[in-house]
């Protein structure tokens, strides 16, 4: 939704309002040997979010530009 709202086509309800902050997790089986594709997921999931996920860039950037 940052993009849409960047671009003017949403506007935010409540501009004071900021969800808490939050990871992203992955839940699989402890047991099971899990699939292939499931880790080749998990390690394009790892590398698009690292150094930092792209709602923490986002939110750390419409912080800087409200001070």
């Amino acid at each position: 939704m940052a993009d849409p709202l960047a671009g003017g086509k949403l506007m935010p309800l409540l501009p004071d309002w900021r969800p808490p902050d939050a990871n992203a997790v992955a839940l699989t089986h402890q047991g099971a040997e899990l699939p292939e594709r499931t880790h080749a997921f998990m390690r394009m999931m790892q590398e698009q979010f690292r150094p930092q996920v792209p709602w923490r860039q986002r939110l750390q950037a419409t912080e800087r530009r409200s001070d």
